[in-house]
């Protein structure tokens, strides 16, 4: 079962964020720079904006030494909709995951089981082992960055990058948020949450950026969780913003002779 959740956390880091296009470098400094709040309202803005999205992918999963690609083809529809269906070298169909939110579905076609839980028992653990949320996700997969609860927040100009770096500090002043925006478009080209005792708790980068709709959307995105010490790449081979999806798109088709599970 451990290989199996292993590889719904590639593709579920998602999910993360990013094609190759390295930020420009400004010019000069720009005349006037943006406050942290406006450059915040600007992310909140984008994530409203992308409401769904569907794509194939290749994903890769690294931990300690051991390494596995997938190829994928991901679907997800606000505001808790996700769907993975993972395909071996041949193309043929080997897992199947999916989410509305309050319940996951993994089916192992080569186990012929269905896993079932509720994502609010301890057995979602085993089908989700991350600390991220299945919204959080989603977010991260459209090239977008969750924000954590802040009280204070700044930005600074880097001019050899030719990045806004936006800080936001937490209430308590434990946790601290890093958001990279590159000059040009603001577009998030990278993200960090870091507890101020523990050190970095989560990082994603974002990059290879292309037109999506009316957006410029990050192809290839990479996230690192250091305490987990797993690294996940997600590499867009076509990604499609907003396009009509209904929850339909989320129905598992189960084969006969399949076998059920229930996780607790």
């Amino acid at each position: 079962m451990k290989v199996y959740w292993q590889i719904v956390v590639v593709i579920s880091l998602g999910l993360f964020l990013l094609l190759g296009c390295a930020p420009k470098k400004a010019l000069k400094r720009p005349l006037v720079i943006p406050s942290s709040q406006y450059l915040i309202q600007t992310i909140h803005e984008r994530s409203e904006f992308i409401q769904s999205l569907t794509g194939r992918a290749k994903i890769t999963y690294v931990n300690s030494n051991k390494k596995q690609r997938v190829k994928a083809v991901v679907i997800g529809l606000k505001p808790s909709y996700l769907r993975f269906d993972i395909f071996d070298f041949w193309g043929r169909l080997t897992l199947s995951f999916i989410t509305d939110g309050t319940q996951v579905s993994l089916l192992s076609y080569f186990e012929n089981r269905l896993y079932k839980s509720n994502i609010d028992s301890q057995g979602f653990c085993h089908l989700w082992p991350l600390t991220l949320g299945i919204q959080n996700i989603l977010s991260i997969i459209s090239g977008n960055i969750p924000l954590i609860e802040y009280g204070r927040s700044d930005v600074e100009y880097l001019s050899e990058e030719g990045l806004y770096l936006v800080q936001l500090i937490s209430k308590d002043d434990k946790r601290e948020q890093k958001i990279w925006l590159d000059v040009s478009n603001l577009n998030c080209v990278r993200g960090e949450v870091i507890d101020r005792k523990e050190g970095l708790l989560f990082g994603v980068e974002f990059a290879k950026f292309k037109e999506t709709g009316d957006l410029l959307s990050p192809f290839l995105v990479k996230t690192y969780v250091p305490d987990e010490r797993t690294k996940f790449n997600i590499k867009f081979k076509d990604l499609v913003l907003n396009s009509h999806i209904t929850k339909e798109a989320f129905h598992l088709e189960v084969p006969e002779g399949i076998e059920t599970v229930y996780v607790d």
